[in-house]
């Protein structure tokens, strides 16, 4: 099933409700309660045109690989998010420096 996103925020940050997602970036479980990173893409197997899917991030593999959809996300993000100026910095460096996510 494909999950409907909102199209004003493509993409989110979010704690993880259940345990089942995988990193994008890293392959390890986000376990269920952790800060995730939701980015909406293109979802190709669509029969609807213009439909999305959320490929997930660990909020830290996000801010390091997707330091664009990361540092938009961070604008909105909730107040409670943890670490919320490490993450900006961190997505700010990758934004300055793009081959910099291949280290990761």
């Amino acid at each position: 099933r494909c999950k409907k996103v909102d199209r004003a925020m493509p993409h989110h940050f979010e704690q993880a409700p259940t345990g089942r997602a995988k990193c994008r970036a890293c392959g390890a479980a986000i376990a269920k309660g952790a800060w995730r990173l939701g980015e909406a893409v293109p979802n190709l197997y669509a029969d609807a045109d213009g439909a999305e899917a959320v490929q997930w991030y660990h909020a830290w593999c996000g801010a390091y690989r997707r330091a664009a959809a990361a540092r938009a996300a961070l604008e909105a993000a909730p107040d409670a998010l943890p670490d919320r100026a490490a993450l900006v910095a961190a997505a700010d460096l990758g934004l300055a420096h793009p081959r910099l996510a291949r280290l990761h």
